[in-house]
């Protein structure tokens, strides 16, 4: 009876410990499974609109998950990246090295060339492969950017700067602000404006018929508007509009000048045609 009673106990802590460790493997599965980033994930795409395409991309952030051996050490994340040597981005061989560990616990990588966008994107897709990379981006280098400092920009001209809903032309003032263009706004003409007129040249107007022309001539050389009210004849008089100076000043508003509204190519040259 000993017996049986020994070999009943010790298959019932066989079981309770394959019982256990099953579940032990079953909880490390969910946690993996909820826990796990897919590597499109840890790719930040974003980064390379922060390049001209001409110039390319050839450095990448490499950051390596807290904990294994490539995220404290240079020689092991240089002999991680030098596992992707053998892969290509476009067809085309890329041999990558490691130039330094950062302060914020990156690497930066090197690749021996310059990469279009689609390799570059290709590229860091398959770093991000590596499960222990925790994400990848372009080594971004920064420059600054103008934020005007006209009196209405920040609080009314929001189309400007604004990610979602604007026109981010802050991004396209690092490309272009107008210089050399001329503009022909087709509108009511123009008023003496000191936020403006430094981007005024010459203008015409083309308005013939006195009746409807505000201003008591025909066509000549001056495009000043003196105002869209009615006279009275055919209804209550209203206020003026002064269009034409609004647009011209989305235009090409002189800006950075601490007054006004900022311009959208604030050195491009607005000829008024009324």
């Amino acid at each position: 009876m000993s017996d049986l009673s020994n070999r009943r106990n010790s298959q019932q802590r066989v079981r309770r410990h394959t019982l256990a460790a099953a579940t032990a493997v079953a909880f490390s599965a969910l946690a993996g499974s909820a826990f796990a980033v897919e590597p499109a994930e840890r790719v930040n795409l974003s980064t390379l609109g922060v390049a001209p395409a001409a110039e390319g991309y050839d450095r990448f952030i490499v950051k390596y998950r807290e904990g294994t051996e490539a995220a404290g050490n240079v020689h092991m994340a240089e002999r991680a990246v030098s596992r992707l040597n053998a892969l290509a981005a476009g067809g085309k061989p890329v041999q990558l090295g490691v130039l330094r560990k950062l302060a914020v616990g990156g690497h930066v990588v090197k690749a021996d060339r310059k990469l279009d966008r689609v390799e570059a994107a290709a590229l860091m897709r398959q770093i991000a492969t590596d499960p222990d990379v925790e994400y990848v981006e372009v080594d971004q280098l920064m420059k600054p950017v103008l934020t005007p400092n006209d009196t209405y920009y920040s609080q009314y001209q929001w189309d400007f700067y604004e990610a979602a809903g604007g026109m981010n032309i802050d991004d396209a003032w690092n490309t272009t602000s107008g210089s050399g263009v001329v503009v022909a706004v087709i509108d009511t003409g123009i008023t003496t404006h000191s936020d403006l007129g430094a981007n005024i040249l010459p203008g015409y107007d083309f308005i013939s018929d006195t009746e409807v022309s505000n201003d008591g001539n025909g066509r000549d050389s001056n495009p000043a508007d003196p105002g869209d009210w009615t006279s009275g004849q055919c209804g209550p008089a209203s206020g003026s509009s002064w269009h034409g100076t609004h647009v011209a000043g989305t235009v090409a508003a002189v800006t950075n000048n601490s007054k006004g509204v900022a311009g959208t190519a604030f050195n491009a040259k607005v000829v008024p045609a009324r």
